[in-house]
């Protein structure tokens, strides 16, 4: 009687596990975004540039400069760069304190809105 060959073993997953984002007492990580933000206005602030100031030399409106400062929009790498070069600052430096932060930020409770904390664009 013939035999059928086994079947390969099931795919082992080394990705790590993630953090719930919904429900009560929970906590996820401080997000990218608001790290980033805040370095960049703390880098504007030191320099003593206003928003409008940043704005102008990144050629960005200023009600997108104060949202990424803010943490509410997730900037592409290019906007991340006009805005290094708006404030003169390496972006190899910028990222290094974006990461010093991300490492000491207390972690934080998710949004437990309508789709779980996601932000959905339109």
């Amino acid at each position: 009687m013939p035999t059928t060959p086994a079947a390969p073993p099931a795919p082992t997953s080394t990705a790590p596990p993630v953090l719930p984002r919904t429900g009560t007492g929970t906590t996820a990580p401080p997000l990218l975004r608001d790290a980033l933000g805040a370095e960049l206005r703390r880098r504007r602030d030191d320099l003593g540039l206003r928003l409008v100031d940043v704005a102008e030399r990144a050629r960005l409106s200023v009600a997108y400069v104060s949202e990424v400062e803010r943490g509410r929009k997730e900037p592409s790498s290019e906007v991340v760069v006009a805005l290094c070069d708006a404030l003169d600052a390496p972006l190899s430096a910028v990222l290094r304190d974006v990461v010093h932060r991300l490492e000491h930020a207390p972690a934080r409770t998710p949004s437990t809105g309508r789709y779980g904390g996601l932000a959905l664009a339109a």
